[in-house]
Formats: C-alpha cells, structure tokens, sequence
C-alpha cells in the first residue's frame, strides 16, 4: 500500500509520478481525510482517475462528487491522503467475504477479473465505508462543506 497527501497526488507532476514503477500495480485508491473515509474507486491508472474527478483529462470540467468535495474544501483537502492498493493488498479485505478456496478459483481463472476486480472493490467499500460512493449517499454533497457530524 502506498499513501501520499492529496496535494501530491494533484500536483502538476502527477503524470510522471503516475509512470513511476512503485505505482505501477496500484489500481483501488481511497481518499481520507483523517480517520473518515470519503472515497474508494479502481482505476488502472489511479492519478490520472483522480484528475478525471476534477474535471479534467477528458472530463470537460464535469466533476464528480468526489471531485466537487475536493474543490470545496480547498485548502484543507490538500491534506487529505490518498492511499494506493495492490491486488495482493486486498486480499485481508477480500477474505472477510470469500472463501480462499473461490478466491483462488478467481485469481487462477482470467474470464473471472472483472469480477475479481468488482468483489475487491466492494471489499473496500464494506470495510472502510466510504462517504462518497454512489452506494453510500446519504445527503447532498454538493452542499458547501462536508459537515464532519454527518459523516
């Protein structure tokens, strides 16, 4: 697992960050700010991913919710931390809702990744409880600050 601020995540460097090998097999990312979760999602290419929410690389300037809650709170989002994953990370996450016995039938098998793929996220997404995802919404996050009490 790899964890970095959000400001250096962000920051105008990101693509060759991005092409470093450390990075390289890193494809969930989530975002905290302290102990409260905000976000988890998968990407081949989380930093790139993480600008998309922004509005850009191709996104036209539409932001995500994720993408919106980051721009609200700047500066203090710059804070947040950006925690990287491996598969091979997961695997604890994983364990606490599949047997080992399925989960090496779906890493042995290549017609199962995706679903590989979609068990580990929600794998994340049940243990950290991400305020953000779209299964998660409880409230309006498009209001002007996330307020701590509510998440």
């Amino acid at each position: 697992m790899l964890e970095m601020s959000l400001a250096k995540a962000i920051s105008p460097d990101w693509r060759w960050r991005s092409q470093q090998p450390e990075i390289a097999n890193h494809c969930y990312y989530l975002v905290q700010d302290n102990t409260i979760t905000l976000y988890v999602g998968r990407s081949k290419a989380p930093l790139k991913r993480l600008q998309q929410h922004l509005g850009r690389e191709g996104q036209q300037g539409r932001m995500s919710k994720l993408g919106h809650s980051i721009a609200t709170n700047t500066p203090q989002s710059f804070r947040w931390t950006l925690r990287l994953f491996t598969q091979d990370d997961c695997e604890v996450f994983l364990l606490q809702h599949l047997t080992p016995e399925y989960l090496h039938q779906l890493r042995s098998d290549p017609a199962k990744k995706t679903t590989l793929l979609a068990f580990t996220e929600q794998a994340l997404i049940d243990e950290f409880h991400p305020r953000l995802n779209l299964r998660m919404v409880t409230y309006d996050y498009y209001s002007l600050r996330y307020p701590r009490d509510k998440l």
